[in-house]
């Protein structure tokens, strides 16, 4: 089973007039299957599905009948008492082309909403924000793009196609070719920015995007995101380090290396996980890359090419943009730099999870996230 029937078969989607699936959340991990195991429940509590209902959670066992519609279409307002509450948003996918390369996309929601750019990290695809993208999808139009390298977007053989510069490009060829002029054929005379989110190497690309094209984005949010190395050493040592893992990768293949990746202390947090659906996703979804571009990714867009972090920092410091730093509680390596974020006057958020807030912590997340940016919308900003 590939990845995306491993996705399908997780979300048991409904297709949608595009021909694709459309992803709906859910929560199946073991401490959440409560009300016979088997629900698709978006809730509000922090961990007792449904609340504990004497009467048999979820209405005697009818969310099951209920569940694709909950959170979308109840006039009253009440499903299995705890639910959030949203409809599946409009779903289509395209391909987008920017200097010689193709580049899937999805999106969710209405053109003419505010606009949510959303950009994956490593080994992973636009696919990885489906626990996100449609709630944050009720009242913006969410793109997700495939980074080059990965997923059905082009890969290239030649390294140094790959560059942190030359996605931020892509990104921005995006944004002014197709997501603003969608927004403005469906909502014209005003100037459309774009709310951009970037988890890790995602967050990479959004940094250097938001140091060339600023004035096109609203909110821009780094999740668990490197600013950079701290020196030359450092730089060079991880340098180094990936150079290794390419050679891992060009030699030993996917499923090798994606064994190693989920054992580095920095994922143990996703441990729990590993044997729910939505864990079996993401490692398929690992699992669907292509090595020799991965290799090529770790070595044109990791770490070392980054500027320094005190140049990051100036760089933030000097924009105009409200720019907010989501990091896990439990990822101590990010949760330390979010502080220092902190420190210097930045704001940041953090959520109870590891490195990846958005898959371990999904409900939180999104909560969080609409709020980040509903409080920019809000302001006008």
């Amino acid at each position: 089973m590939d990845y995306y029937e491993t996705v399908d078969a997780a979300n048991k989607a409904n297709e949608s007039e595009f021909g694709y699936e459309t992803f709906v959340p859910y929560f199946d991990e073991e401490e959440d299957e409560c009300c016979h195991g088997d629900h698709h429940h978006h809730h509000h509590h922090d961990g007792e599905c449904c609340g504990g209902h004497d009467d048999g959670c979820c209405h005697d066992g009818e969310c099951d009948e209920c569940d694709d519609e909950c959170c979308g279409g109840h006039d009253d307002g009440e499903c299995c008492g705890r639910h959030r509450h949203w409809h599946n948003p409009a779903f289509a996918t395209f391909t987008f082309a920017h200097e010689g390369a193709n580049y899937f996309v999805r999106r969710w929601g209405k053109p003419g909403d505010v606009p949510v750019l959303m950009l994956h990290g490593f080994m992973q695809t636009g696919d990885s924000w489906w626990q996100i993208a449609p709630a944050i999808a009720q009242d913006r139009c969410v793109y997700a793009m495939d980074l080059l390298g990965h997923g059905k977007s082009d890969k290239p053989a030649d390294v140094s196609a790959y560059s942190l510069e030359g996605a931020a490009a892509a990104a921005h060829a995006l944004i002014r070719e197709v997501i603003q002029p969608e927004a403005e054929a469906a909502n014209p005379g005003r100037k459309h920015k774009v709310h951009l989110v970037g988890y890790s190497l995602g967050g990479r690309v959004a940094l250097t995007l938001l140091a060339r094209a600023g004035g096109d984005l609203n909110t821009v949010v780094l999740e668990s995101s490197s600013l950079g190395p701290a020196d030359e050493q450092e730089a060079q040592t991880v340098a180094s380090r990936n150079q290794e893992w390419a050679a891992k990768l060009r030699n030993e293949g996917m499923q090798s290396f994606v064994d190693f990746w989920e054992q580095l202390p920095l994922f143990q947090t996703q441990q729990r996980l590993a044997a729910s659906k939505r864990g079996k996703a993401q490692r398929a979804e690992r699992m669907s890359q292509d090595p020799q571009a991965m290799a090529a990714v770790l070595l044109g867009m990791g770490l070392p090419t980054m500027p320094l972090k005190a140049e990051s920092k100036d760089m933030l410091a000097c924009c105009w943009n409200p720019v907010c730093y989501v990091y896990g509680n439990r990822d101590e390596k990010y949760a330390a730099l979010a502080h220092d974020f902190v420190h210097e006057g930045f704001e940041a958020r953090g959520i109870m999870a590891g490195h990846n807030s958005h898959f371990e912590n999904p409900d939180t997340y999104v909560a969080e996230l609409d709020n980040i940016l509903r409080g920019n919308e809000m302001r006008g900003i």
